[in-house]
């Protein structure tokens, strides 16, 4: 059932959908159902969290500035291994934003050089979904040195 919380009245009941399938159902997808475009933002109960939860996974990824000129090849491998893309912003990272994003680094010796890295130039943040997709990125992306 959905609520319609600005007129506060039900406008969907349980109903079939064929349009709608099983792998758009996730937090953060947008749906369109009965000519409304509907945002997932939590699901109804536990048995639906379990059931639908464990299929996709959200992972940000970040196309760093030296890598941007093989983006097209990037953007391929990535949608060739089955995430799909469903956010993607180019930009250049603020100091404090690459310092909070390698927050997990502070205090190694190769920090300050990184983030320096991180905001020399532009590069492209993506959010990926893919069944698994933390490890599966993590998969794709090989061992960290």
């Amino acid at each position: 059932e959905m609520i319609d919380l600005k007129n506060k009245r039900a406008f969907l009941k349980r109903t079939k959908e064929e349009s709608v399938r099983l792998d758009q159902c996730y937090i953060g997808s947008s749906i369109n159902l009965h000519g409304r475009q509907l945002k997932i933002i939590e699901y109804a109960d536990n048995f639906t969290k379990v059931t639908l939860s464990t299929a996709k996974e959200k992972t940000l990824a970040i196309i760093k500035p030296d890598a941007m000129p093989k983006m097209p090849l990037l953007l391929e491998i990535i949608c060739n291994n089955g995430f799909q893309i469903c956010e993607a912003k180019s930009m250049v990272l603020s100091r404090g934003e690459a310092e909070q994003f390698y927050q997990e680094h502070r205090g190694k010796p190769f920090f300050s050089t990184l983030v320096s890295f991180m905001t020399e130039g532009p590069c492209l943040v993506l959010v990926l979904i893919a069944d698994d997709g933390v490890a599966k990125w993590r998969n794709l992306l090989g061992p960290t040195n």
